[in-house]
């Protein structure tokens, strides 16, 4: 069963600052990361449970090879995407997005 994603503001702010960082070196690794980003929201989407339990409301997956986590929760049928962020990037970022909702 697919759900419903939704992705927070900051969340499509993160895609779009990554998106740019990258286009800005090469417009293939643009591309590559769009990909990628895409192909993790399907699985996602797909099986929201399989991920890895960063705590008792959210999750993540790792774009296969970018240093960047989609950190995601689920409420009922609709996934929120909480942020797409780079794995090195402090936690706090996203665990203050979780408090927000």
């Amino acid at each position: 069963m697919n759900h419903a994603l939704e992705f927070l503001p900051d969340a499509m702010l993160d895609v779009e600052e990554a998106f740019l960082w990258y286009q800005a070196v090469s417009q293939r690794l643009s591309e590559r990361f769009q990909v990628q980003l895409e192909l993790s929201l399907n699985a996602i989407q797909s099986n929201p449970q399989a991920f890895h339990l960063l705590n008792a409301k959210a999750r993540c997956k790792k774009l296969k090879g970018f240093p960047y986590l989609v950190v995601y929760a689920m409420r009922r049928d609709v996934i929120s995407i909480i942020a797409v962020i780079h794995e090195r990037k402090n936690p706090t970022t996203w665990k203050r997005r979780i408090k927000r909702r």
